[in-house]
């Protein structure tokens, strides 16, 4: 497997990169995409205390689900969906929480070229829009309580 980075190519073993699947999507109960996901999920929760506590919204059941819905239409923009609440400041925090980490592979920009000739194009936008569709239905189940309590705990 060869990796586009800064436009040279790379050898890349495999295993190195075993965080994939087949198909090139992350495998969400890999310890390193866990680790991602918790390093995302802390830095959101507390940007929607944020977007709460700005928007001078009560926080309740209906409010919460309302905030996703916005996000999930949103996403059906031609636009970046994450800067509905994060800036370009906290996504550089994140790369660079992650990067601190020794988490970089999963957010550095690449393109990951197969032995047949497919691609897919590594982004860490990718990563972010993932993971924000997967907490959107986490926090769709969650019970206000349980919401409040994650939200006041970061």
């Amino acid at each position: 497997m060869k990796i586009m980075k800064e436009n040279k190519m790379e050898e890349v073993n495999v295993n190195d990169m075993d965080f994939y699947d087949e198909y090139g999507t992350l495998i969400n109960n890999h310890p390193k995409v866990i680790k991602v996901h918790e390093i995302f999920d802390k830095r959101m929760f507390k940007s929607l205390r944020m977007y709460f506590f700005d928007a001078d919204l009560d926080l309740t059941k209906r409010n919460v689900r309302s905030i996703i819905t916005e996000y999930l239409n949103f996403c059906k923009k031609p636009v970046v969906p994450i800067y509905m609440f994060w800036n370009d400041e906290d996504i550089s925090d994140f790369i660079k929480e992650c990067n601190e980490n020794g988490l970089g592979e999963l957010v550095d920009i690449r393109e990951v070229v197969y032995e047949g000739g497919s691609s897919h194009h590594q982004h860490f936008l990718s990563v972010i829009h993932d993971r924000m569709g997967h907490l959107c239905s986490e926090i769709r189940k969650m019970d206000i309580n349980s919401i409040t309590k994650i939200m006041i705990n970061v």
